[in-house]
Parts: structure tokens; sequence; C-alpha cells
């Protein structure tokens, strides 16, 4: 039985690692699958764990605010939760290395600084209007 370890592109690319389009596709999943079942049931809880725990990390702030009498202002939640959305992406990407379906460093460093950019900004703009 071989050893479960991740796949990453070699260095930092600027091109997403050669086996991007298995994101749009269930063949490489499928094998993985097939190799290991156990495995991959842990790995897709882990997946949808790291994606919802920046939203709830993040609706959880938002109530700790409105309980200590911050307004917050409905648009800004969303663009929160975008926020939130596109880290918990860039961490799910770092997970799926593990399956061997990996888009590569750049797409995981875009979406997690333009995440957490999004989430400052959030954040400052909620300070701002309160």
């Amino acid at each position: 039985m071989r050893m479960i370890s991740p796949i990453f592109s070699n260095g930092f690319s600027k091109k997403p690692s050669k086996n991007w389009i298995y994101w749009l596709s269930d063949e490489l999943e499928n094998k993985y699958m097939r190799q290991y079942p156990r495995a991959t049931k842990v790995f897709s809880v882990l997946m949808w764990i790291v994606f919802l725990l920046p939203s709830v990390l993040f609706v959880r702030s938002l109530v700790v605010l409105t309980w200590n009498g911050v307004e917050i202002l409905g648009p800004l939640a969303g663009l929160g939760i975008i926020g939130c959305v596109l880290i918990g992406l860039g961490l799910g990407n770092i997970v799926a290395a593990f399956m061997h379906i990996y888009l590569g460093h750049l797409v995981t460093t875009v979406l997690m600084l333009s995440g957490v950019f999004i989430l400052l900004a959030t954040y400052y703009l909620i300070f701002f209007f309160a």
C-alpha cells in the first residue's frame, strides 16, 4: 500500500499545476477514491470543515459585534461572506493536494490573499460606519 502524500507543483509557478483540469473532471478523483476509499471520506469531511470554518468564525464575530452594540449593514455581511468563501476555497485547495487534485500555488495564494483583503476591508467598513 502506498503512502498518502500531497501533490504540489514544483516550486512557485505562474501556471496552475499539470492536473488542474481534474477539478473539472472526475477521472483522477475516481482513481484516488478507488485506491483510498477511507482516506477520501476523511479528506472530504476535512475539506468541508476548512471551507466552512472561516464563514462560521465570521458570522460568530458579527454576532459578538451585534451584542456589543455595533450596527452591521447587510451588504457588509455579504461582502465578508464572499471573502470567507475565497479563504475557504484556498484552504480546500490545500486539502485537495492530498487527494492529488491541486490547482497550484498561484491559485491558492490569489484565493487566500483576495479573501483576506476582502475580509479586512469588511471589518474596516463595519467599524467605519459603526
